[in-house]
């Protein structure tokens, strides 16, 4: 009897939706909701991240969705490989599951009239900093929260007077 395996209990884990499947029912939403030049991407550095690219009336979002498998990993000397993998295959397909939840909800709080596209999505915007770094506008925040990006001040306009 192989020991037990204990996983953090994370919503849609015990999903059998496939990768494949969930990312073409978000590039289906996103399709439907005017989105285009849509791409997927893997980066391996410094952990496996999962990028959802798109385009939507020029402008670029990134949605990058780290794949947290800290807890798969602690236990790899307790399971066999193939147990292993398939671990990380479920995990695979709840985060991509999980990622379909969000983007339908941004997509229909958009078609509801609840916000603007650019609202729901807004974290998410590409942008460059005056450094010429490119990264999202959430990161950007995070970034200068914790000091290692500079972000032009905030302006207040009163009678048209920049102040």
């Amino acid at each position: 009897m192989s020991p037990r395996v204990v996983l953090k209990k994370l919503p849609y884990m015990d999903t059998d939706v496939s990768v494949d499947r969930s990312r073409n029912d978000i590039l289906k939403l996103l399709k439907g909701a005017g989105a285009d030049g849509i791409q997927w991407s893997e980066i391996y550095k410094p952990i496996k991240t999962t990028e959802l690219r798109f385009v939507k009336n020029n402008i670029g979002y990134s949605l990058k969705i780290p794949v947290d498998t800290s807890d798969i990993d602690s236990q790899r000397r307790n399971i066999t490989p193939v147990r292993f993998d398939a671990l990380l295959a479920k995990r695979e397909r709840g985060l991509h599951r999980a990622l379909f939840q969000y983007v339908q909800s941004l997509v229909k709080a958009h078609q509801w009239g609840l916000m603007k596209f650019e609202e729901a999505f807004a974290g998410h915007i590409n942008v460059q900093l005056p450094s010429g770094e490119r990264m999202t506008i959430a990161e950007a925040v995070i970034a200068r929260k914790t000091g290692f990006v500079q972000l032009p001040e905030a302006q207040s306009q009163t009678s048209g007077e920049v102040t």
